[in-house]
């Protein structure tokens, strides 16, 4: 079951990933086409260029044809064909010959290293100042000379076109909506492919769960602008929606990390911790605005106000670089964060507010639900004490769970013998 998914997931990274994706693209036009051949549940929407979100426009779509750069012998020292993030996504067409100085000062290099091409990601937010813009190695820059000329052409084509963002949602019992996002442009791979596949899994067995209480809406945006311009146009479809689950850069880094919500401490924030131990991974913790900042930015803006966290793999040597290519992604990564991220929508489902149903304290040993004080101490501390005191008819499992540091699936199996007997209610089970 789990190699199935793996395979499903790497396979969908390696078709889409040679694509050029950014924002407003034939890529991401080809990108989404890939994505509803496999899951035909999404859901496209079509936002055009230049439409207009208060400082916000929906960006003309824009595909470099060709980009290269020779020396003076008609040598070329890289193009467009051998390295997609050569040409910068959004540049303006150019031609001419340079000096060194003027090629760096429109060119992004790694600043420690040397072999890799970096991705330009600002020129698409900064079209109203049109410029051209280009990525080299320090490889490629140590070629260049002080006293030499290098031609550079590149050509691109824009046009009017659609910006697209894909959703699948899946309603519930309640309309109170858990939303699960990740982007699928940047034209790289852990950075965000690895989070739109782990998302559609996991959609996909959520789906498999008929007795759904909440809605789950699953969106695939081009970073930032996506997400701003969705929601600003859909706002009635997110006043119910209760918390978002950023999927990002979980193939590929050092190790698994929390990225918590703006104030940090909510019953989000905590979910998602108890997910990550109860799967046993051994995590971080970054807080809102360290770490890679993403899409759960447009989800806690004050005007929209929608507690989001994240799951990233950080720090993450490769981070928008040529590096970040299919062949580094751990398919065992990818399982890990599908199952934290299963386990994150398992205990909201699974959670409720306990209430006793007798006044008295029910005669546990007589119930069979009694830890022995002397034999099993650990337990009896644990759930005979703390745990039936901490159930008061206001606070849910996972509120208490989380204040005792307890597994929330072990409350909660413990817990439900006592409601099998009618000795606690499910006073309420959706947030």
């Amino acid at each position: 079951m789990k190699e199935n998914c793996a395979v499903r997931m790497m396979t969908l990274i390696e078709e889409i990933f040679p694509l050029a994706r950014r924002f407003n693209s034939p890529g991401m036009d080809r990108a989404y086409e890939i994505v509803q051949e496999h899951y035909d549940e999404l859901s496209i929407y079509e936002y055009p260029s230049g439409l207009v979100c208060e400082d916000w426009t929906v960006p003309f779509s824009w595909e470099a044809k060709s980009g290269v750069l020779k020396d003076e012998a008609g040598q070329v020292l890289v193009s467009l064909e051998e390295e997609m993030l050569f040409v910068a996504a959004y540049s303006e067409p150019v031609e001419g010959w340079f000096s060194k100085k003027e090629l760096l000062a429109h060119a992004l290099v790694h600043p420690t290293l040397n072999d890799v091409f970096m991705f330009q990601h600002r020129l698409g937010f900064n079209l109203e100042r049109p410029q051209w813009g280009i990525s080299l190695s320090q490889n490629i820059v140590d070629l260049l000379k002080e006293d030499k000329k290098y031609y550079l052409n590149i050509e691109v084509e824009t046009k009017a076109n659609s910006m697209k963002v894909a959703e699948w949602l899946l309603p519930g019992t309640s309309d109170r909506t858990i939303c699960i996002a990740a982007h699928i442009d940047e034209q790289l791979c852990n950075d965000d492919l690895t989070g739109c596949v782990v998302g559609l899994e996991l959609m996909r067995w959520i789906q498999e769960k008929t007795d759904r209480k909440y809605t789950y809406r699953l969106l695939l945006f081009p970073e930032t602008i996506g997400s701003f311009i969705h929601m600003y146009s859909h706002q009635e479809d997110f006043a119910n929606t209760i918390c978002q689950l950023n999927l990002e850069m979980v193939g590929a880094g050092e190790q698994l990390k929390i990225k918590h919500s703006f104030h940090g401490d909510t019953a989000i924030d905590h979910i998602l911790q108890m997910a990550l131990a109860h799967q046993g991974v051994d995590y971080g913790a970054l807080e809102f605005f360290d770490g890679y900042g993403n899409d759960e930015r447009s989800f806690e803006w004050p005007t929209f106000g929608i507690p989001g966290v994240a799951l990233q793999r950080h720090p993450f040597q490769y981070y928008h670089t040529s590096k970040d290519t299919p062949q580094i992604i751990s398919p065992e990564y990818l399982l890990e964060a599908l199952e934290v991220s299963k386990t994150f929508v398992a205990i909201f489902e699974n959670d409720y507010i306990p209430e006793y149903t007798m006044v008295l304290p029910p005669k546990l040993s007589k119930r069979g639900l009694y830890f022995d004080a002397v034999n099993d101490r650990e337990n009896f501390k644990k759930f005979n004490n703390h745990l039936l005191y901490m159930i008061n008819g206001t606070s849910k499992l996972s509120d208490i769970a989380y204040a005792l540091q307890l597994d929330f699936f072990e409350v909660y199996n413990y817990i439900e013998q006592f409601v099998q007997q009618g000795l606690i209610i499910k006073k309420e089970e959706i947030a």
